[in-house]
């Protein structure tokens, strides 16, 4: 079974919710397929998750753009979901990269635990110090 979809979101995420500590309006565009695997008899065996988009994040300061991509493995027998790709790239202006998440992790899908990490994954670890620098001087 296949769904493929485009979407786009705009909102505005309050103060007590924002990783910087200011009002942020996001705006999120790109598309989305999501695919599942089935055995002969009919079980599901995996999910597969790939996502394209850009996200903005504006606020009265400044705007960052992540132009991220990322598929994700769900695996029903291992609980698990492998994640892959440059799922964040944060940038602001010439600036250079922000913020990068990239690689490979394999988190445990019941606690929502890393159990590989391969590659920078600062997003993950909620490092947005230079991207928090942009958005919240």
């Amino acid at each position: 079974m296949v769904v493929d979809e485009d979407f786009q979101n705009t909102y505005v995420s309050p103060v007590e919710e924002s990783v910087c500590g200011v009002e942020e309006t996001v705006h999120e565009v790109g598309s989305v397929k999501i695919t599942d695997y089935f055995d002969r008899d009919g079980n599901f065996v995996r999910g597969k998750i790939h996502v394209m988009g850009t996200t903005i994040v504006t606020t009265e300061f400044g705007e960052v753009v992540d132009p991220g991509r990322g598929t994700s493995f769900f695996d029903p027998e291992t609980l698990t979901d492998t994640q892959v790709d440059n799922i964040f790239d944060i940038h602001a202006g010439p600036g250079g990269v922000l913020g990068n998440d990239s690689g490979r992790l394999v988190i445990d899908a019941t606690t929502g635990e890393p159990l590989v990490i391969n590659g920078p994954h600062q997003a993950w670890f909620g490092e947005f110090d230079d991207a928090c620098a942009v958005l919240a001087p």
